[in-house]
């Protein structure tokens, strides 16, 4: 056979040498204008393109058939049954096309057992743009000869190489002493420590093959000599190791150098890679082979020669493919002519490449429809959003969603409205002091001119919580009233219950206070200028540092408050509107003043 490299989208020449091997050995001519036919077969993911230049043109082509009609088969050469081969795009690296010829003669053949040749060839990705040769491939015994080797990579990832590193380890049956580095296609930095050797390409900046295949390559090429004195048979093996930046290796093919006696008797030296499947016999050269390995066995042939078998035999197992698929709940799947609808392991037996068994095991997974109840409350008057509904009132609704998987995702939405709770707010006609009467709400009134505080209470259920200008937790506390004739407060009691549902209810409480003389405070009275004003003053005060100031509107309500630092200072009201306003300093008389923008 040729020795080819199998590679995806790629040709390669192969083709067995047929005829009479005496003749073409041995030059012993036994069968002269014979004719006959040659049948080639080939399994594997790889396509006939044609007959090799030079070669003969099949009689017929029949699928992964070629015939042959010859003539004289005595007359074959090398190369005349040489074919073109294109191996698959989607061939996978590492599985095997293998070849069959078989040359039938007209005439009865005396050993029929080497009218038929098979090889195999792996199918390899990274083996043709990066790989390793030597010359020769075969020296005499004893010997030191030169090897030449030469290391080609290429940059097959997807971006830029930068740094190249090629680590090669020379053979035990070579001199490395003898190391002569002759060329390479970059500049590189060598290394040689005993019989290791590291090759560096730094800053190669080598465009991967995909951008500029011609730039993405690259070699070097050294030689050694042989040891002297290797005995007949002995094989001189070298392999490359190859690093792109911070990548694994690379691994090249081995590069093999055989010591070979030439003598006078030319000996056979059958070499053949053979495949066959689990459970099958091959019979071949003498030896009976049913299991993968290494067979080598020595036959005299007809002219009294050896002839040796060095046979690598592929028992190659029933290959196993797992696939594995998802489907939802209530959906299906066909395989091996079956309609699956749950869970399990399922087998179908098909014939892969070399006619072996090819079983593919489908592990179904069935995902379960998902559902999610969501409970959720609202309080009476409260709106609740979910997605793009805006919900009120007790509701349960569904909602149907797709997972991650594509199966249904089913959410239901159970919203519960709390009633509010019943909260109310009274007096209770609770007579609080000789000064104020309050009457479920509604305050009968006298002028008092004495500050005054008492608890507030009456907010059913209890529990609840009181809001008011004056009111401090549970405690009206008008000692800090503003002094104007009369005011109402705001009460507020607002309630929560153990579902955190919230009413509130209002009451008032009307307030009054005297003016007369005996009401003005004895410290020190207050000013402000100008008057009216734009909002922006000056307070002028006696005696009263660290007292606190407090402005009022004509309803009551406290806008500003403040602490007096000196007996005159600025006070500004930048978002108050037209109006009256009454300013009160802690013992002094308030004071009522304009405000005019």
């Amino acid at each position: 056979m040729l020795g080819a490299r199998l590679r995806p989208t790629f040709t390669s020449r192969v083709g067995p040498t047929g005829g009479n091997i005496a003749l073409q050995r041995y030059s012993v001519d036994c069968g002269a204008g014979v004719s006959g036919t040659v049948t080639t077969t080939w399994t594997g993911a790889a396509s006939y393109s044609g007959p090799a230049p030079g070669a003969l043109t099949p009689t017929s082509v029949s699928g992964h058939t070629l015939t042959y009609t010859v003539a004289d088969l005595n007359a074959l050469q090398r190369g005349d049954l040489d074919i073109i081969l294109t191996t698959d795009v989607t061939a996978p690296v590492g599985s095997y096309v293998c070849i069959t010829s078989t040359l039938s003669p007209s005439v009865p053949d005396s050993r029929p057992a080497d009218n038929t040749m098979t090889e195999c060839y792996t199918i390899v990705q990274s083996y043709d743009p990066n790989y390793k040769e030597v010359t020769p491939t075969a020296i005499q015994p004893g010997a030191a000869d030169w090897l030449t080797y030469t290391i080609h990579f290429q940059n097959t990832g997807s971006d830029t190489a930068y740094l190249v590193v090629l680590r090669d380890t020379l053979s035990q049956y070579v001199d490395a002493a003898s190391f002569q580095y002759l060329a390479s296609s970059h500049h590189a930095v060598i290394q040689l420590e005993g019989s290791a050797m590291t090759f560096t390409f730094p800053h190669i900046s080598l465009v991967d093959s995909a951008t500029n295949p011609p730039l993405s390559e690259g070699w070097i090429q050294y030689r050694v000599k042989a040891s002297a004195g290797l005995p007949n048979g002995t094989e001189i093996n070298n392999t490359a190791y190859i690093y792109f930046d911070l990548n694994p290796a690379v691994v090249t093919n081995t590069a093999v150098t055989t010591v070979q006696l030439t003598a006078t008797c030319v000996d056979g030296d059958i070499r053949d890679s053979i495949t066959i499947c689990q459970g099958d016999t091959l019979y071949y050269g003498g030896m009976i082979m049913t299991s993968t390995g290494f067979y080598y066995n020595v036959m005299q042939n007809a002219t009294g020669c050896d002839t040796t078998y060095r046979i690598w035999l592929t028992v190659l197992p029933p290959s196993y493919h797992p696939i594995s698929d998802t489907i939802c709940a209530g959906d299906s799947v066909t395989f091996a002519g079956q309609v699956l609808t749950a869970n399990g392991t399922y087998t179908d037996t098909l014939t892969g490449a070399g006619g072996c068994d090819s079983i593919i095991s489908l592990v179904l997974t069935v995902r379960p429809l998902s559902y999610l109840v969501i409970y959720d409350t609202i309080c009476s008057g409260e709106v609740y959003v979910y997605l793009h509904d805006t919900l009120t009132t007790s509701d349960s609704s569904i909602y149907i969603f797709q997972n991650a998987h594509g199966c249904d995702s089913i959410v239901q939405l159970i919203l519960t409205v709390r009633p509010a709770p019943v909260v109310t707010f009274t007096w209770d006609s609770l007579l609080i002091s000789q000064d104020i009467w309050v009457d479920n709400g509604r305050a009968l009134w006298r002028q008092y001119c004495e500050p005054y505080v008492f608890p507030v209470s009456g907010g059913v259920p209890a529990g609840g919580s009181y809001l008011g200008q004056y009111i401090h937790g549970d405690t009206f506390d008008f000692r800090n009233f503003n002094y104007i004739s009369e005011t109402i407060d705001t009460i507020e009691y607002s309630y929560r219950d153990e579902h955190n549902c919230r009413a509130s209810v209002f009451a008032y409480l009307h307030l009054s206070m005297c003016e007369s003389i005996n009401d003005i405070s004895a410290l020190s009275t207050i000013h402000i200028y100008p008057d009216p004003n734009t909002g922006t003053f000056a307070l002028e005060t006696e005696r009263s540092y660290g007292l606190s100031y407090r402005i009022s509107d004509i309803l009551g309500k406290e806008i500003l408050q403040g602490t007096i630092t000196a007996d005159q200072q600025p006070v500004s009201l930048p978002d108050v509107a037209d109006g009256v306003y009454t300013i009160a300093v802690d013992g002094a008389r308030p004071l009522r003043f304009v405000v005019v923008r």
